[in-house]
């Protein structure tokens, strides 16, 4: 989840989504007079408040982020790479690891290779997890900073840069960045993971889910970002840059879906008695047991923002009650 020009706001923002979607790591990263500014806990948001400045952090634009799993402090969010000139936070899963996890071998030992040094090195055997030939693995999320920031060197546009390194990295995920090369933009492309857009007078504020806006915009109008495609945000709007990614054909959304997804969800809450719902149960659910809602063939689904829509469509009905 991540923000732009109201940099506490942005902190309290990924407080109201952790309960079902974070809370093991956070972080936050700012941007300053061309210099990036970071802060990151193995912990949940008041972890890092209270253990750190990060509240403090000069700048208005920023993006934050809080992981929902892993015990290395090492994979919190953001990722610097670019020489300290980029941020990078990401939402997404590594499902079908088999198919991509030798590219991305590859990948990260090439970034090794060329000097780099990785500051997520750990020692896990997680299949989906970049390995190195030293044996140790890698963040994903960093992984993809350094391609990025690779490619940018090479030439290419922030923009550019960033479809190329998803279509490396592909999987069902949403990448976000802040450049020093563009200190007035937050960068958001999107493969399948939902990204959010409020857009107001002076301020623009961008989230995973509805969950997260201040609670007196709970209900202004928002826009969802399009899959596979690269998006500039700024103070007051946003455009849908030409870049996107290429390789893959998600699935799109509509009513039927949303629909069908509903009453599967509902049926299963109703079923609980009492039990609490959370975030993975109901995209587990539509991942491995909802293959019938889909409208259209795909490669990839939007699982994860149909289970958001269908969480902040029980809310709304006073079925769920820590918003």
């Amino acid at each position: 989840m991540m923000l732009l020009t109201n940099k506490k706001g942005g902190i309290y923002m990924i407080k109201k989504q952790e309960m079902f979607d974070g809370g093991c790591c956070t972080g936050i990263a700012t941007i300053f007079e061309g210099k990036i500014y970071m802060r990151k806990v193995l912990g949940d948001v008041q972890t890092l408040i209270d253990e750190t400045d990060a509240l403090l952090l000069p700048g208005k634009i920023g993006i934050a982020h809080t992981r929902p799993m892993g015990d290395h402090g090492e994979y919190a969010h953001p990722f610097i790479a670019d020489n300290g000139k980029m941020a990078l936070v990401e939402n997404g899963t590594l499902r079908d690891v088999h198919q991509t996890s030798r590219k991305r071998n590859a990948l990260a030992n090439m970034i090794a290779e060329s000097g780099i040094t990785f500051s997520s090195l750990v020692n896990d055997s997680h299949e989906a997890y970049p390995h190195l030939k030293t044996g140790e693995t890698v963040s994903v999320c960093e992984l993809e900073a350094h391609i990025m920031a690779d490619y940018k060197n090479k030439g290419f546009s922030i923009e550019e840069a960033m479809v190329k390194m998803m279509a490396d990295i592909y999987s069902d995920i949403v990448s976000v960045i802040i450049h020093t090369d563009s200190p007035e933009n937050i960068y958001v492309t999107r493969n399948s993971r939902p990204m959010h857009i409020l857009s107001l007078s002076d301020e623009t504020y961008i989230a995973s889910t509805q969950f997260a806006f201040p609670k007196e915009y709970m209900h202004y109008h928002t826009v969802s970002l399009p899959p596979l495609r690269c998006s500039r945000i700024f103070k007051g709007g946003y455009e849908v840059t030409p870049y996107y990614v290429e390789g893959e054909r998600i699935a799109p959304l509509c009513a039927e879906t949303y629909f069908k997804a509903y009453q599967k969800i509902s049926k299963i809450l109703d079923g609980k008695k009492g039990c609490p719902l959370c975030y993975d149960d109901i995209e587990n659910y539509i991942y491995f047991e909802c293959s019938d809602i889909w409208c259209e063939p795909h490669t990839l689904n939007q699982c994860a923002s149909i289970s958001y829509e269908i969480l902040f469509a029980l809310e709304r009905e006073g079925r769920l009650k820590h918003i």
